[in-house]
Order: structure tokens, then C-alpha cells, then sequence
């Protein structure tokens, strides 16, 4: 999800909060002055202290009225079931365990809540998540970071590289993820530094979760671990964000980093955190804990889907278990005091070819930004609307989206193989 959209969500849970703090000062006919006692409840209540510091963003309004060009055409899709991953490993923070089967034990550093979860997709793809080492320059020891390995690991030419939103999992994958694989791709699900479930305990000494220092690790990932081919970067929401940077940053790492992009509702052109950036530290985690809170979180997935049935307190349960993690809130702190991703003039920069996927009924991100990255992508290879889906189209129409990674990557893998093809020819000339 967009930072944005958990700003929003924040102001929202933070005025309600205020609302019901000012109908108690009201009603007490005892006590404390009306005024006095305000300020009491007012030290007491980081949500409404949050509201004070005015955290909320500027609500878009949707523009439903949107054209879109739709050049990447969509046919043929393969409505591929999800099934039930027949191995999992899970690397725990000094071993390994290995199960197989439906009822595989979840990895021992994952928080037990998980075993609450309901969704069987879910539950079959927290039992895949293992950590591997990464070493970097964020840390003296390497950073054991959580993330799903393909059953094809290091067999393909071009591998998928599967960000996450804002403050997320690799669960978001929950639903694309096997049908990747049965696909016959090689999709890595990775865990961005300071969400997830990687080991970012105090003891590991980790000296920043910023913009850079995420960076950093996602590109020590895909060098230790993909082996530095050219790989398909796919950016939800938030990690859009995240794609578009590394690939700016990075355009010229051996083989090339990025052999593509699919960006998915990406937030790119919404800056930073906007006011988050600028809160004294206390009320930070104030707004932190908010971040964490069951409240916060329902609202936030009500935004994110358009059909709102799919907006249950067990979806609410994935996205949020990686709250329950040691130091989240320590990492998420940091993050928020850096600033966060500022990429909106780099667009431009993007020089590989691109896809642009988007919700037509998306209620945080407005419409009419996909039209614009089409315009601001050097080699845009298309935009396609996916009709009736909101934010999360990997999670609310994980077939279609699922199918247009795979058509997509495969266009990249048989133009490089041209390419390739024809440089051989001109060698041998």
C-alpha cells in the first residue's frame, strides 16, 4: 500500500480519536476546567497529538473520468490455481529446517500469530519464507533477510525481482506467487530492509533503514543471491517507488540490473512521507504505534481493495503481522525520519521498457497518474487497466496480473535473445 494512503489513514483514525476525546471533556461535569482537562487527555493520547501535527495529506480526488491508451494487449490468460507448495524451507536465524507438505511448520522467526492466518494462499506461502545472508555496508555481520525462493532458483535468464508495498511482506504475493511458478518463472519475493521478516534485531547493529540504506540492500540481494543477471523488477504501490530507484541508481551494474519493469499502482509521484518526516521523535513512534493498530490497519485495507468483501479481518491480519516483528517499530522510525523515496523527477530517468498496470477503481492513488507515467517513461511498452480492481491488483486480480508479468518477461527474455543472437552474428563476421 502507499504511504500515502496509511497518511490518510492516520488523519482519519487520529480525528476520531479526537472526536471521542472531546465528547468525554463535554459530558464530565466534574472534575477539571473543560480546558484543563483537554490538555490532560491530550498528553495522554498520541492520536490525538498526531492530529495535532496535522498528519494529512491532501485526500486526491479520484478521477473516475480517466482515459486510458491500452497498448499492451491482454489476451489468452491461464486462470492457474493457486495450489499448495509441496516443499518449503525456512531458515531460521542459526539453522535451517526443512518440511514438506500442507501442514509444514511455519519458520520458528516468524511471529506465532501467524498460525492464526485463515487464507490457505497465505498460509502455503509464510511456510516458503527463509532467510539469507546479505552482506552490506549497513552492518558488520550480513543481514539475515527474509524472502521466498523459486523452486527454479538461478535456472532462467531473466528472473522476477517482487517488491512490496509500504510497511508489507513478501505475503502480499500471496496469490501471484505459484502461478509465477507454474508459469515457468523464477520469481523472487524479497523482504525491503526494515519490513518483512528479516533479522534487523538490535544486535545486528544495523546502522540505517532509509531510502539509501534499502537501496543497498536490495542491490546486495539481487548481486549475492540472482547472481547479478538482468532480472524483471515488479513494484507494487510503494515499491514502484523502490523499483524505479535502484533501477536510476544502479543502470549500469553488470549485466545490467534491471531487464524491465511492471509497476503496479506505483506511487512515484506522491514525495517522502510528507509530514511524518518532521515529527519529534516521541510522537514518531506515537505515530508508529498508530501505524501497528488494528484500527489504523482495517481502515487502510478497506481502502486498498475495490471490492470490499475481500476487506476481512484476516486480509488485515496478513498485512499486518509483520508489525509484530522485534524493533519493526524502531526500523519504521527511521525510515520515516529520512524522509522517504523522492523519485518523481527521475522518472524520466527509466531507460529500460516498462509496464504499467493499474486499478480502475483505486482510491488512493488517482487514475490519471498511470496516463502520466506513460508519458514520462522513456520505453512505456504499455498501460493496462484492470476494470473493477482497486490498489492491490496483485492481491484482488492475481490471475491477470500474474499472466502479464509472465507475457511480459517473456518479451524481454526473447528480445535479449535476439540481441544476443545478433551480436554473435556480427562477432563471427
Amino acid at each position: 500500500m502507499a504511504a500515502c494512503g496509511f497518511a490518510r489513514a492516520i488523519a482519519s483514525c487520529s480525528q476520531a480519536a479526537a472526536a471521542s476525546r472531546l465528547a468525554a471533556v463535554r459530558q464530565d461535569a466534574h472534575g477539571e476546567s473543560r480546558q484543563a482537562q483537554l490538555r490532560s487527555r491530550f498528553r495522554s493520547s498520541p492520536l490525538l497529538a498526531l492530529h495535532r501535527q496535522g498528519i494529512n495529506h491532501s485526500h486526491q480526488t479520484k478521477n473516475r473520468n480517466a482515459g486510458y491508451h491500452t497498448c499492451y494487449k491482454i489476451s489468452g490468460y491461464r486462470r492457474a490455481r493457486v495450489s499448495a507448495s509441496t516443499e518449503s524451507e525456512a531458515r531460521s536465524g542459526n539453522g535451517v529446517a526443512t518440511s514438506q507438505g500442507k501442514d509444514a511448520a511455519f519458520p520458528a522467526f516468524l511471529p506465532l500469530q501467524v498460525a492464526e492466518l485463515e487464507e490457505e494462499a497465505a498460509r502455503q506461502l509464510a511456510r516458503r519464507v527463509q532467510r539469507l545472508p546479505v552482506q552490506t555496508n549497513l552492518a558488520s555481520e550480513p543481514i539475515m533477510s527474509s524472502c521466498i525462493v523459486p523452486k527454479n532458483a538461478g535456472q532462467t535468464a531473466v528472473p522476477i525481482l517482487l517488491f512490496h508495498g509500504f510497511d508489507s511482506s513478501c505475503l502480499e504475493w500471496r496469490r501471484v506467487y505459484e502461478r509465477l511458478e507454474e508459469g515457468g518463472a523464477e520469481p523472487w519475493a524479497v523482504d525491503t530492509l526494515g519490513w518483512g521478516f528479516s533479522d534487523t534485531t538490535k544486535e545486528r547493529a544495523i546502522r540505517s533503514f532509509s531510502v539509501e540504506a534499502k537501496r543497498e540492500h536490495l542491490y546486495q540481494f539481487w548481486r549475492q543471491h540472482l547472481g547479478g543477471r538482468p532480472a524483471l523488477l515488479v513494484g507494487p504501490s510503494l515499491g514502484g517507488a523502490a523499483a524505479i530507484d535502484l533501477a536510476v541508481h544502479h543502470p549500469d551494474a553488470p549485466a545490467g540490473l534491471p531487464a524491465g519493469l511492471v509497476l503496479l499502482d506505483a506511487q512515484a509521484f506522491e514525495e517522502g512521507v510528507g509530514p511524518l518526516a518532521a515529527l519529534p521523535k516521541f510522537l514518531a513512534y506515537a505515530g508508529v504505534a498508530l501505524l501497528k493498530s488494528v484500527q489504523l490497519r482495517t481502515s487502510a485495507v478497506k481502502m486498498a481493495f475495490h471490492d470490499k468483501a475481500e476487506s476481512t479481518a484476516d486480509a488485515m491480519n496478513v498485512g499486518r503481522l509483520h508489525c509484530l516483528m522485534p524493533d519493526w517499530a524502531d526500523a519504521m522510525v527511521d525510515f520515516m525520519r529520512s524522509g522517504g523515496y523522492h523519485v518523481s523527477k527521475r522518472v524520466g530517468e527509466v531507460s529500460q521498457p516498462s509496464l504499467v498496470v493499474w486499478g480502475s477503481e483505486d482510491e488512493i492513488l488517482e487514475a490519471s497518474l498511470a496516463e502520466r507515467f506513460k508519458a514520462e517513461l522513456p520505453d512505456c511498452r504499455g498501460v493496462v487497466q484492470l476494470e473493477g480492481c482497486g490498489h492491490i491488483p496483485h492481491v484482488e486480480r492475481p490471475a491477470d496480473v500474474a499472466q502479464l508479468i509472465l507475457d511480459f518477461c517473456s518479451q524481454l527474455q526473447a528480445e535479449r535473445e535476439r540481441e544476443s543472437a545478433g551480436e554473435a552474428r556480427v562477432t563471427v563476421a
